[in-house]
């Protein structure tokens, strides 16, 4: 009679985790400046050195800041000055044009340890 209760716990229980487990992944939304959506338009700027530039390097940091404080496993941006952002930013927009400046910089936070959003 147990075995049997606790199967059947088991199996009413099962929906509901593999239900939750698409939920569990952490999907944000974002705005971006009106002139800075790819990493083509990130490389320009600072090649250019726009005279907005700084805007786009204080979005990037919040960008960043925010990913961090909405995480409670990894404190990734430890030690982490703009200016190493700024140049790891510069490094990557460089090969990969293409790419939204987001998906940029949630590699660079992969890469600091914490686990890639979408």
């Amino acid at each position: 009679m147990l075995r049997t209760l606790t199967a059947a716990t088991l199996l009413m229980a099962l929906p509901t985790v593999v239900s939750a487990a698409p939920s569990a992944r952490r999907e944000f939304s974002y705005l971006t400046p009106h002139n800075l959506k790819s990493c083509g338009s990130w490389t320009a700027a600072r090649r250019d050195n726009d005279p907005q530039v700084w805007q786009l390097e204080a979005w990037a940091v919040g960008f960043l800041s925010g990913m961090a404080a909405m995480q409670t496993s990894s404190d990734f941006l430890k030690g982490v000055e703009p200016a190493a952002v700024f140049g790891w930013l510069d490094n990557y927009c460089r090969d990969h044009a293409l790419d939204e400046v987001s998906d940029a910089l949630q590699a660079l936070a992969a890469e600091r340890g914490l686990p890639r959003q979408r």
